[in-house]
């Protein structure tokens, strides 16, 4: 726009600091309280209010124009005048800007008859904000409805074990297009995880998307199986594969195929060691607290999201089994048991735990589950490795993969010699799609601290739907 030409450089530099800036509260994990606080909007709505901002202005600054008589000034020359003269306005906080917005536009429009630039301004002011405001009033005799989304919860025994997880990220349960699905917000996305039996098709993948929309976040389907990524392709979505998902049939399992011989090694390195497991009737949760903690020194911290955390307050929904040497507790492991399904939660050793002291966990929660005829456990996902990719996308996936732990972990559950099952993301389009993963990458990455972390089994109760006595806390 017109405009001395000392003034670029400081504008692209305002600009490009306003980029930074919203990225870093968008993405930074230090403004993570901000997002969690809501005190951030979500890239979509900083889009839609930009866009709509920049609209008002131009047709503001046009019906301005037109009222003004006919003089040598150039549209691209005005914009930047009413721009001044508005923003001024609004710094003086004159109600409606009446005083600064006048004096501003005189002082710069000097080629403007002062007579004929009053007569366009009082035009103006009754075309853009007198009128409009008459047409709401008549509106506002009968509002309309409030547009509400229909949510439909559903129990928790109609979705996978992984719903108990992420409970713990404040995910609720809902139905989708008579499919049970779970939705997890984040600042920027609604995520919704399908029920890996549903298939959303067409009304699915609408309804998604309006509820998005309708929170000016982005619909992103994670871990979803390969039927429902192939009817998000044939919606035009977009897909890319994120994780594998280490599933075993226990009654089935035998370490003696020649793809767990390494399974075979940890296995006698634990026995050599005097690792025993057991299924405790009462938890040790000091102990276990202490494994935990030291677990996290060790490791930089527990994740989030679709991983789980140590709570004492949720284990009394879950499988735990324990690893002693002697009397001392080495380890522990837990399972989410849903429906005959069962799919690994937590792994905590302790940094001086001998060696399979983890595999030993895996092979005696797999016994326990065959002879309980259990058909689905899950060893839960890992991201998925760059083996599909080529080229230098290959190995930007496997170093990302390298560097975050991934590949250990892989080596670790495909040493049960799983049946790998893919699971995939989906948006509208590739740019959300990239949004909404890193967006979720930095959820699991830095979680919020959980609701009650000290919080013991003892007192569960308390959270109880049922529980008619106020804590005394909320009191």
């Amino acid at each position: 726009l017109a405009s001395p030409e000392w003034t670029l450089s400081p504008a692209l530099l305002i600009l490009a600091g306003l980029i930074v800036l919203i990225g870093a509260v968008s993405f930074a994990p230090t403004c993570a309280p901000l997002r969690r606080r809501r005190m951030v909007p979500s890239l979509t709505a900083l889009g839609a209010i930009g866009t709509w901002a920049a609209l008002d202005l131009i047709a503001a600054a046009s019906v301005l124009f037109m009222l003004i008589p006919a003089v040598d000034l150039p549209f691209s020359t005005f914009l930047p005048v009413f721009l001044i003269a508005y923003g001024g306005a609004l710094i003086t906080g004159a109600p409606g800007g009446v005083g600064p917005f006048e004096l501003a536009l005189l002082s710069l429009l000097p080629q403007v008859p002062t007579s004929d630039l009053l007569a366009g301004i009082v035009a103006y002011r009754m075309l853009y904000f007198a009128l409009p405001a008459m047409i709401a009033t008549a509106a506002l005799l009968r509002p309309f409805a409030p547009i509400r989304p229909k949510t439909e919860r559903t129990t928790i025994d109609e979705r996978s074990a992984e719903a108990r997880t992420l409970r713990q990220s404040g995910a609720q349960i809902t139905s989708i297009a008579d499919s049970t699905c779970l939705l997890w917000t984040t600042n920027q996305t609604l995520t919704v995880f399908p029920s890996p039996k549903s298939r959303l098709h067409l009304l699915g993948f609408s309804t998604v998307q309006d509820r998005a929309t309708l929170q000016n976040r982005i619909p992103i389907l994670y871990k979803c199986s390969a039927a429902i990524a192939v009817d998000a392709r044939r919606q035009g979505w977009a897909v890319a594969r994120i994780a594998d998902e280490a599933m075993i049939n226990p009654t089935t399992f035998s370490t003696a195929p020649r793809a767990c011989r390494g399974l075979r090694r940890k296995l006698r390195q634990a026995s050599q060691a005097d690792v025993k497991v057991r299924t405790p009737t009462r938890l040790p949760h000091p102990a276990m607290a202490r494994i935990d903690a030291q677990w996290q020194q060790h490791k930089g911290g527990a994740r989030g999201g679709t991983i789980g955390r140590y709570c004492p307050a949720n284990l009394h929904e879950h499988r735990v089994f324990l690893a002693y040497v002697d009397a001392q507790l080495v380890g522990f492991m837990t399972f989410n048991t849903i429906g005959g399904h069962w799919c690994l939660d937590l792994v905590r050793c302790a940094p001086d735990a001998p060696d399979g002291t983890a595999h030993m966990l895996v092979v005696h929660a797999l016994n326990m589950a065959a002879k309980e005829r259990v058909t689905s456990f899950s060893l839960a996902a890992v991201p998925a490795c760059g083996d599909h990719l080529k080229g230098v996308s290959r190995q930007l996936a496997n170093a990302l993969m390298k560097r975050g732990g991934a590949a250990g972990l892989r080596q670790f559950k495909g040493s049960f010699a799983p049946d790998w099952q893919p699971r995939y993301a989906a948006s509208p389009n590739a740019v959300a799609l990239t949004i909404g993963l890193l967006d979720i990458s930095i959820e699991i990455h830095f979680p919020a601290p959980l609701a009650h972390p000290g919080e013991n089994h003892e007192n569960i109760h308390n959270q109880d739907e049922d529980y008619e006595v106020a804590l005394h806390k909320a009191a």
